[in-house]
């Protein structure tokens, strides 16, 4: 009788986990009106604005043919880029830009 009882105990605990794990792993909760992938990921494509002048340059910069001025996002003001990097940077940047100090 103990033995019965112990074993529709584990089965019983058994069966209530297996239900839980199966609930909580189908319900991911959705964000309504997200557009999403096939695979149910987020898609990400799309416009997108920026509010600063980053996307002219990170680093805080004087107004120049290419960009407005800006204060740059970065902590401390500059990137200690490595010199090829900074070689890098300079050769993409547009005709008659500054040119980046290091």
């Amino acid at each position: 009788m103990k033995t019965r009882r112990l074993q529709l105990s584990i089965s019983l605990t058994a069966a209530i986990l297996v239900s839980a794990l199966a609930f909580a792993a189908n319900s991911r909760p959705r964000a309504a009106g997200i557009p999403r992938s096939p695979d149910g990921k987020p898609d990400l494509s799309g416009i997108w604005q920026t509010t600063s002048a980053a996307d002219f340059d990170l680093q805080p910069h004087s107004g120049r043919k290419d960009a407005p001025p800006g204060a740059g996002i970065v902590e401390g003001g500059m990137i200690p880029y490595t010199p090829d990097a900074l070689a890098a940077k300079q050769k993409n940047l547009p005709i008659g830009s500054s040119r980046i100090r290091a």
